[in-house]
């Protein structure tokens, strides 16, 4: 067996002995601890992200401010003069993990519309989650107006259903992954790293 594998099998045993002790004698502890792990995305998408957009043509990289918040977005085209396809990432990820995308949609005469959320590739802050994915969908769909289509993965595909209003709701989606049944997932993350049960009240309640 390659030692990387024994190496890797090493760290599970060692990860799923420490959080099946910790929450079993600090159930409150642990749950506090793995909430605010839950709502903190990888890191490694930050440097990702700048690598891509100093690779990326023809891209207007802007800000825009949420409640002081810096909201990274990437325009293609003129979504003011042409239909247009807002691209929503998923957990961990970033705008322009949908790269590859652009120069077909280019080409069927879309303009593209981009945006990190917040702590995610190139936008401020430090920690996310579901509600506040929904919330900068919704800001980002009043500021550049309807969309003639959305591309969403993963947790950006789950809450585009929810972020859509009226005044900017697409007209057509392509939904990939989406995160589904949450409590359901977290139960599932718990028992691979050996969590017990009990922990899922305080890490809720944070």
């Amino acid at each position: 067996m390659p030692m990387s594998k024994i190496i890797n099998r090493l760290r599970m045993f060692m990860l799923r002995g420490g959080f099946m002790l910790a929450s079993r004698i600090l159930p409150g502890i642990t749950g506090r601890y793995l909430a605010r792990r839950f709502v903190t995305p990888q890191a490694a998408g930050r440097s990702l992200a700048a690598a891509a957009l100093s690779a990326a043509p023809d891209v207007k990289s802007s800000t825009l401010e949420l409640d002081g918040l810096r909201i990274q977005t990437y325009v293609w085209g003129d979504p003011s003069s042409q239909p247009y396809v807002l691209l929503a990432h998923g957990w961990s990820s970033y705008a322009l993990r949908f790269i590859g995308w652009i120069p077909s949609l280019r080409s069927m005469g879309y303009a593209v519309v981009g945006f990190d959320q917040p702590a995610h590739g190139l936008s401020a802050g430090h920690i996310s989650h579901m509600t506040q994915f929904v919330d900068v969908q919704q800001r980002v769909g009043r500021h550049f107006g309807k969309p003639a289509a959305v591309i969403a993965h993963s947790l950006g595909a789950s809450s585009i259903v929810f972020a859509q209003e009226e005044q900017w709701r697409p007209e057509r989606f392509v939904i990939i992954a989406p995160f589904l049944a949450p409590t359901e997932s977290v139960f599932q993350l718990f028992d691979t790293v050996g969590v017990a049960h009990k922990v899922f009240d305080p890490f809720e309640g944070v």
